[in-house]
């Protein structure tokens, strides 16, 4: 079973813009930057926090965020409170099917 993706919202401009708190135009002009910055520190770093040593980052066949898209999506759902600090690991990764080592590893930025 798939979870939720960009895909699903996309057609659904209203309720996008209710879970995102942005526009679909909007969401659209912050894929590419936000992709390039995510590339940039995953060319450094490890999912783990870890400096990258041997193996560059690619995105696997079967990553629960597979699209920039995806993984821009996961970062505007996930909640924070309002010291910065993730409220849940749970809520968004559970919206997104993801196992329990994903949802450690899927905590941005790492600490």
């Amino acid at each position: 079973m798939a979870g939720l993706r960009f895909a699903d919202l996309r057609s659904r401009p209203m309720e996008f813009l209710d879970c995102t708190s942005v526009t679909l135009d909007e969401f659209q002009q912050l894929v590419s930057p936000f992709e390039a910055a995510f590339q940039a520190r995953m060319t450094a770093w490890r999912m783990d926090g870890k400096p990258r040593t041997a193996r560059r980052f690619s995105v696997y066949q079967n990553c629960p965020l597979p699209t920039p898209e995806d993984r821009l999506l996961f970062i505007l759902l996930s909640p924070t409170a309002k010291n910065g600090m993730k409220l849940s690991d749970q809520i968004s990764p559970f919206s997104f099917k993801m196992d329990s080592p994903h949802r450690l590893q899927s905590q941005f930025p790492h600490r």
